[in-house]
């Protein structure tokens, strides 16, 4: 996953209103260094502002000129410093950078000789920003200027200037101690000044921890640097690096649904400034997001229509290494391998003549390896795989080493080399095991509730706020009309009486409440063990389910088959399981959201959106596992046979599907306009054993099925919702003893 980091090393210092003053004193003021400052400050303003307008810059080099006329009539060396920072920061926003370079160098040289420690303090850090921080050799250059700006800023009680030193300091310190101890100092100087636009510190912070994988402690920090941005109105890119990182955390803790809304947050903020590198940086995140979450195809739509909507530069290397990235992964998981090889070569071309982070060698060392074992090229694969366990030897997080076991296990299957695979898979569950078990889990939900129940809490605040103003009026209206002798004795004899009561009735709800709080309590616990114990039951099947996916790739004909058969049976069942987990209420599944998700999958499985059209109308129903659990395996049979049988030569055609609850039985159907199925024959092992199992699980929920083979296949099963009262109904049935085996 790809970090972004925001660091303006030549921040805006000027307001619009002060730069609105600014503009309005020139008319007033004389041709001497007090006008060349007022131009030069515009100027930068021009430049600094959000945005890269051409009207803009071309303001700032008229500010500057009239600056440099004036001078050389003034001839202040001062002003001659400053112009040359101003200078650079054009030459910098008109993407020339040697030139930039070389006027920053030029500006520092200048006021190290003024005394003007304040305007020295920032051309150090801006000059900090020329050097590569992922290069070894320019790192530590960038730390000295970073430092040495933190000293010119000590000087003159530049509290602000110096927090912002430190919180360099922290973003480029590669240790997570170091950096947090560096941060941790910002984040102090910066509250002896109640500074609040400290969102920018407590999303390095919750980016270091991140790194380190305490992501219960990242996501305090990532929502308080949220929050923050929120309370001060911040719209800017660093918003986007917050959404990203927000992203990133779920992402790790395999949320990938909630991972892809922050990335797609993210992406609205970086398309809004333009920022081709960093949209196409969040995309390559949102498509993993996609794929981990099988939604494939909508990987691959996302990443067209970013294509579409903002051509690559040829030029561009990091556009490119990120589409590049993007295309493999999606073409690799549609076993599309011809379309995938021009950009693993383009990929390893990438690799091979750029200085790439270890982090993105880790991630892409995997993404190659995994299209060779797709594309059966197992000793390439085994190459970039001991690559890559050379980088995360030396650098690695326990994250990045239980996703390279993985990649050993799915190798090791395609070899056929079991053993070896039994044991990268044991090392890949064991890691992940330790790194998120339940305990974590419960954790860092309830710091994103927290989250959540305090927004709410400050919503309720206002609210009681402008309540006590609504009720303060109404007073004040009663007193002026009703303030009698008479009236005041009876005011306060009902209040009294009702003081009384109130402290009765107070007593009373202590103990209501307390005994409410410890049932909830104690219902919270059952409800987490229960979530749990359906996590736990849903990765593996998901387990599983690789399993057959990594042995499917040697079989054929009926053997072939019947493994994809059993995925999809599986999958509808890890799907329940996964609702169940997922859901406020761990009872029952809501099948208006199941059916079209388990669709999507089938239609996402098969490829055939563009043959095979479905239609589903599906009533507000909720069910118990004991009949989610069949009507799902049923209605995977039902789709899976007509795309298999019911269209023929590749014919277009639709599947219809539809559940009514009328409120004495439930009613599902089943149909399409194909070929029609033959009940009577035994065509094919595969349908007369989809056909069995369906007629199987009806018995299991007391339903009824029928077949009507009329102008394509009709399947209707009728059944009351309330024949089944316990889920272990099901699980004790014999079909459901076979499924599960």
């Amino acid at each position: 996953m790809l970090f972004l980091f925001i660091s303006a090393y030549g921040q805006q210092e000027i307001s619009r209103h002060e730069a609105d003053s600014l503009l309005r004193s020139l008319n007033k003021s004389s041709a001497d260094t007090n006008r060349i400052s007022t131009l030069l400050k515009l100027a930068e303003f021009n430049i600094l502002k959000p945005g890269e307008y051409k009207k803009d810059l071309d303001s700032a080099a008229l500010f500057i000129d009239q600056a440099k006329r004036i001078n050389n009539e003034v001839k202040s060396p001062g002003a001659i410093a400053y112009t040359a920072l101003v200078e650079s920061y054009l030459a910098c926003d008109r993407k020339e950078r040697p030139e930039a370079k070389t006027l920053a160098v030029k500006a520092v040289q200048l006021l190290s000789k003024s005394g003007n420690y304040y305007q020295l303090g920032r051309s150090y850090y801006y000059l900090a920003g020329f050097y590569d921080v992922n290069n070894d050799t320019e790192q530590p250059i960038a730390v000295k200027l970073i430092e040495h700006g933190v000293a010119a800023f000590k000087k003159v009680g530049a509290i602000e200037r110096e927090a912002y030193g430190y919180r360099m300091l922290g973003e480029q310190d590669p240790g997570v101690k170091t950096s947090l101890a560096l941060l941790d100092k910002s984040l102090s100087l910066y509250n002896s000044i109640h500074y609040q636009q400290l969102q920018g510190v407590y999303d390095l912070m919750a980016t270091a921890y991140i790194i380190d994988l305490n992501l219960q402690t990242a996501l305090h920090y990532e929502l308080l640097a949220l929050k923050t941005a929120e309370s001060v109105h911040d719209t800017t890119m660093q918003l986007c690096a917050i959404n990203n990182h927000l992203g990133i955390i779920f992402f790790k803790k395999r949320d990938y649904k909630n991972a892809a809304v922050y990335f797609l947050n993210a992406l609205k903020i970086a398309e809004t400034y333009q920022d081709l590198q960093t949209v196409y940086q969040l995309s390559d995140n949102l498509v993993n997001s996609y794929i981990y979450d099988h939604q494939i195809l909508a990987a691959k739509k996302t990443l067209l229509l970013i294509t579409q909507k903002y051509p690559v530069p040829t030029t561009d290397v990091a556009i490119n290494y990120s589409r590049s990235s993007s295309f493999v992964k999606i073409y690799s998981r549609l076993r599309q391998i011809d379309q995938a090889r021009p950009y693993v070569d383009q990929l390893i071309n990438i690799i091979n003549h750029n200085n790439l982070t270890k982090s993105q060698l880790i991630d892409d060392y995997q993404v190659i390896a995994i299209f060779y074992i797709l594309s059966k090229q197992y000793g390439s694969a085994a190459e970039y795989l001991n690559k890559n366990d050379k980088i995360i030897n030396s650098g690695g997080t326990p994250y990045d080493r239980a996703s390279n076991n993985g990649t050993w296990f799915n190798l090791d299957m395609a070899r056929h080399d079991y053993k070896a695979a039994v044991n990268h898979l044991m090392k890949s569950d064991k890691i992940k095991d330790s790194l998120f078990n339940a305990t974590q889990a419960k954790q860092f939900q309830d710091a994103l509730v927290n989250y959540q129940t305090k927004q709410k809490e400050d919503q309720i605040k206002i609210l009681n706020q402008n309540q006590k103003l609504e009720k303060a009026d109404l007073k004040q209206a009663d007193l002026v009309r009703n303030v009698t002798i008479a009236g005041t004795i009876f005011v306060l004899i009902i209040a009294v009486l009702l003081y009384r009561q109130n402290r009765l009735k107070n007593k009373n709800n202590q103990v209501i409440t307390h005994k409410n709080e410890l049932l909830q309590h104690l219902l919270t616990e059952k409800e987490w063990l229960l979530k749990e114990v359906h996590h736990r039951v849903k990765n593996n099947l998901h387990t599983v389910i690789c399993l057959l996916e990594s042995q499917a790739a040697y079989l054929e004909n009926d053997a072939l088959k019947a493994i994809e058969n059993s995925q999809h049976r599986i999958y509808a069942m890890s799907l329940i399981h996964q609702k169940l987990y997922q859901s406020d209420d761990i009872k029952t599944i809501d099948m208006a959201k199941y059916i079209p998700e388990l669709v999507k999958y089938l239609e996402d499985s098969f490829d055939i959106s563009d043959q095979i059209q479905f239609r589903l109308s599906i009533d507000p129903v909720s069910l118990n596992i004991s009949h989610a659990i069949p009507l799902g395996l049923i209605i995977n049979e039902a789709v899976s046979n007509s795309i298999k049988y019911a269209f023929p030569g590749k014919r277009k055609g639709a599947i219809s599907i539809s559940m009514v609850d009328d409120g004495a039985q439930i009613t599902l159907v089943v149909a399409d306009n194909g070929i029609g199925m033959p009940l009577n024959t035994n065509e094919t092992e595969s349908n007369s054993l989809g056909l069995e199992l369906m007629k199987g699980l009806s018995m299991d929920i007391e339903g009824d099925i029928s077949f009507d083979v009329k102008n394509g296949t009709r399947i209707t099963i009728i059944f009351r919702p309330d024949t089944l009262n316990e889920p272990e109904s099901f699980l004790n049935s014999s079909h459901a003893k076979g499924v599960y085996a």
